[in-house]
């Protein structure tokens, strides 16, 4: 089984200077823990649902917000995101890409084929395959 076969085809993503915030509100909005960011190179990066949730201010929103806390939303996201991220090709192995994920030990890799970002491929993803053979969504 290839990784084409189980990963998320087309992700949604952010470009360099979207900011913590849109990121904040395109993971909750669609209710997904990964957005690759992509530059005029490409993929560039990617930010996780916790590496937002670190930036983000617990007084957001609460009578103790303070200007900071509202000024960290408008940070960069290329700022926090994890750049170089580890991918995969869509014609690699499950068991390619579930031995490359273990050795990075990340929960979600960019799959990047000749014409760039085709996907994500997830941990959820590789077991679901390696556990039951299905690759059905």
């Amino acid at each position: 089984m290839l990784v084409r076969d189980i990963m998320t085809p087309g992700p949604v993503t952010v470009p360099l200077d979207a900011s913590v915030d849109d990121a904040r509100r395109l993971l909750e909005e669609h209710g997904f823990h990964h957005l690759p960011v992509v530059g005029p190179a490409g993929l560039e990066g990617i930010v996780s649902d916790r590496d937002v949730l670190r930036y983000v201010s617990p007084f957001l929103d609460t009578p103790s917000e303070r200007d900071r806390d509202l000024y960290t939303l408008r940070r960069p996201i290329h700022q926090i995101m994890t750049r170089q991220p580890v991918t995969v090709s869509p014609d690699d192995t499950v068991r390619v890409a579930a031995a490359e994920m273990l050795r990075a030990d990340v929960g979600c890799m960019p799959v990047v084929g000749v014409a760039g970002l085709a996907g994500l491929v997830t941990r959820k993803d590789l077991l679901r395959a390696l556990i039951t053979g299905d690759t059905a969504r």
